[in-house]
This record gives C-alpha cells, structure tokens and sequence, in this order.
C-alpha cells in the first residue's frame, strides 16, 4: 500500500472508530456518562444540551440518506 493510501485509511479507521464511540455514547441513558465525554471539562450543560438537541434533529436526517 502506498503511504498515501496507508493514511487515508488510517483516518478513516479513526473516524470510524469515533463514529461508533459517539453512537454508543447516544444511545445511553445518559449520554453524559460515557467515557467520550466525562473528561470533557470545556462542555458545559448547555452544550451538552445543544449537542444532543442536534443530535436528535439529525437522525431523521441520516435516515433520508
């Protein structure tokens, strides 16, 4: 594999991998409690509000798609 080719699927693992951390985070109770976001001292309650609010607006989004 190429070293191009080699870092273009080394990101997409990593985001792959991000993407399904911030799914399994969503479909927790509290979303909150995940490992993602417990360290995440810079989100505050209202952001946390704002993501999951567009989180939720999203879904019937990404099913469309």
């Amino acid at each position: 594999m190429v070293r191009e080719e080699w870092a273009v699927q080394s990101r997409k693992e990593v985001l792959w991998q991000l993407a399904n951390e911030l799914l399994s985070a969503f479909s927790l109770e509290d979303s909150k409690m995940h490992d993602i976001f417990l360290n995440a001292s810079e989100i505050t309650s209202i952001r946390f509000l704002k993501l999951f609010t567009y989180y939720n607006n999203g879904i019937p989004q990404l099913i469309d798609i």
